[in-house]
């Protein structure tokens, strides 16, 4: 809301929106208070407020959405949805119903009648190692004995001997990490880098003996599935790849893994050239594009503009052509991954591949949060 008006953002401003009708204009008004009252008590909870606090915030939020329902139904019905259509809150209204198809009612959910947001409970004492360990991965997400050491009031060398296969410290990189986090990625680079440590430091032998027990089987070249996309693939190869396929020099491949998404890069000559645009690519989607949409799973698509009715439309023709061209370099990707005369570079990725262990947080269960019990003391 600006003044009175309502807005959306736009970038970094508030553009007031015009033209409303007065129906659609209320119900924007509603689903905004509305909107604003569970945001309020959510945040309530999320900070621990008193509980005189959270109860009114929870009164406010009933009446708020009662006085709505009452003129405009539940938020969930389709006039309701359409009046607050692209705004990010809408999963956050619908979140709040509970509709039964069979019955058709719908009803309010648990934030209505009681807190769903547990409040925080702070752990200042522990009474062994390893719910000391848990209450710092709960509270810092990491093994800092520094904090373990405030929690049992210990030094790292008192109780370290408790904690012998749970926690190790990486050579490469100085840090403790639990057994989750050292003994899964890549075990192989990790167990020659513990081997060499160990050469002078006779602690990293438990790391070597842990290492070596979590050590997959290398891959051979037919057991390697190697298909764009795959995020284990070396971006220095596709690009020696992309490289290959337009016959050109300069394309370089990045992936962010943070984000899990590839980039393809190349200089304008090499994308307005004919393999790009004609050869393994389209007029409209060239081949580096078509291969970082592979890279990204995404399947292209070709928009037009429609200027009657001011909104894109898909161009059949174009969207085939452009789907076409990009299976036939996904089939090239596997021949060259995968044919005779790269089988030492299929090996070379069979053993990466059989690099990497997933951790199995879930199997091991250590990862539960401590709420007192188990050793723990809780603030009073």
């Amino acid at each position: 809301m600006v003044s009175g008006e309502i807005a959306r953002r736009e970038g970094d401003g508030l553009v007031v929106l015009k033209g409303l009708s007065a129906d659609t204009a209320l119900r924007l008004r509603g689903l905004i208070r509305v909107r604003d009252a569970i945001r309020h008590c959510l945040r309530t909870q999320w900070e621990d407020r008193p509980d005189e606090d959270v109860t009114d915030a929870r009164v406010a939020l009933n009446q708020t959405y009662d006085h709505f329902v009452a003129k405009f139904g539940p938020l969930s019905t389709r006039r309701n949805l359409s009046a607050f259509q692209g705004d990010p809150d809408v999963p956050l209204l619908l979140s709040v119903e509970s509709h039964d198809r069979e019955s058709g009612r719908t009803t309010k959910a648990a934030l209505f009648h009681e807190r769903t947001i547990a409040k925080r409970v702070v752990i200042v004492e522990v009474t062994d190692a390893r719910s000391a360990l848990l209450v710092t991965l709960n509270e810092r997400g990491r093994a800092d004995l520094e904090f373990i050491s405030g929690l049992l009031r210990q030094s790292p060398a008192e109780f370290l001997p408790q904690l012998k296969g749970l926690v190790f410290l990486n050579p490469q990189t100085q840090a403790w990490e639990t057994d989750d986090d050292y003994l899964s990625g890549d075990v192989k680079a990790k167990l020659r880098a513990a081997e060499t440590a160990a050469l002078t430091d006779s602690r990293f032998q438990e790391n070597i003996e842990a290492l070596k027990s979590v050590q997959p089987a290398d891959l051979s070249a037919t057991e390697v599935d190697a298909r764009l996309g795959s995020t284990w693939l070396p971006p220095e190869d596709l690009a020696v790849f992309a490289g290959q396929l337009l016959g050109e020099t300069g394309i370089a491949v990045h992936h962010a893994p943070l984000i899990g998404t590839w980039v393809v890069r190349a200089q304008a000559h090499v994308r307005a050239g004919v393999a790009n645009t004609a050869g393994w690519g389209t007029a409209r989607c060239g081949a580096l594009e078509l291969l970082e949409d592979a890279l990204n799973l995404r399947t292209p698509t070709v928009y037009d503009h429609d200027p009657q009715k001011d909104r894109a439309i898909i161009n059949g023709p174009a969207t085939e052509a452009a789907r076409d061209k990009q299976q036939k370099i996904k089939e090239k990707f596997q021949e060259w991954v995968c044919g005779p005369a790269s089988i030492k570079r299929t090996e070379k990725r069979g053993w990466l591949v059989s690099c990497f262990v997933l951790r199995n947080r879930r199997a091991r269960g250590r990862r539960e949060r401590c709420g007192g019990g188990g050793g723990c003391r809780r603030a009073r």
